[in-house]
């Protein structure tokens, strides 16, 4: 008599769903805080115009020194 795949596939079914309805539900999480953070950061904050005249950035940010050559690696001076 042949045995019954009733069994295996209901596990892999169930198995199926359950990984489904995990992914589901991460990915509502997901946007839930997504959505949550862009609404708090838009309302929260006003962004600074940083191409304004009050507000310079060669004179908030100095240059950067010039490159300077590492040192020759160490040698054995006899």
């Amino acid at each position: 008599m042949a045995r019954s795949l009733f069994p295996n596939k209901a596990f892999t079914t169930a198995a199926l769903l359950f990984f489904l309805y995990k992914i589901i539900d991460y990915t509502a999480d997901a946007l839930d805080f997504v959505w949550s953070v862009k609404i708090a950061t838009h309302e929260a904050f006003d962004f600074e115009d940083l191409d304004t005249e009050e507000f310079r950035l060669p004179e908030k940010c100095p240059a950067l020194p010039p490159y300077e050559s590492p040192p020759p690696p160490y040698e054995n001076n006899n």
